[in-house]
């Protein structure tokens, strides 16, 4: 199976240069989303993921969808499977085990689960610019035709401040 990140480098590349670019670090897009007032989607990933076929169709074909990302959010992505070391490794606790991170992979995983409570992937995010949720996270699944409606409603919700 081709990769996910060649799948979603090739999806995102359809969109036009003038649209927001995808982040691939989580800091920066939310430092982004906050100087741009956007909510912030946040897609956890990984290269085995067996919906990634469902999302690039998705991200093709909808443009609907990719009009609701590039004018209304802030795009990230992080790739839980990046095999890219980290400049300092360093260690965190899961299920009660001391687990070395030494890669950006296990380090958006590790983020993943302490901030997020899951493992799944795709993972999919919708929170404002101060990491508050606006909707609880799902896996992409659960929603993988209805995730249009789910960023269009999340929105309204963020502009309304009702979340």
């Amino acid at each position: 199976m081709y990769t996910l990140l060649i799948t979603l480098a090739l999806a995102f590349s359809i969109l036009p240069t003038s649209n927001p670019k995808i982040i691939n670090d989580y800091e920066e897009g939310v430092a982004l989303a906050k100087n741009s007032d956007k909510p912030i989607l946040l897609i956890f990933t990984g290269n085995t993921c067996e919906y990634n076929e469902q999302l690039k169709w998705l991200l093709e074909k909808d443009k609907e969808l990719k009009e609701v990302m590039n004018e209304k959010y802030v795009n990230i992505l992080l790739h839980v499977d990046d095999p890219t070391p980290l400049e300092k490794p360093y260690e965190s606790k899961w299920n009660n085990q001391t687990i070395q991170i030494r890669t950006i992979g296990q380090h958006w995983a590790n983020l993943e689960i302490s901030k997020f409570n899951s493992n799944l992937q795709p993972l999919i995010v919708i929170m404002d610019p101060n990491e508050k949720l606006i909707i609880d996270p799902k896996p992409f699944s659960e929603i993988m035709i209805g995730l249009k409606f789910l960023m269009i409603e999340a929105e309204i919700l963020f502009r309304q401040k009702k979340y």
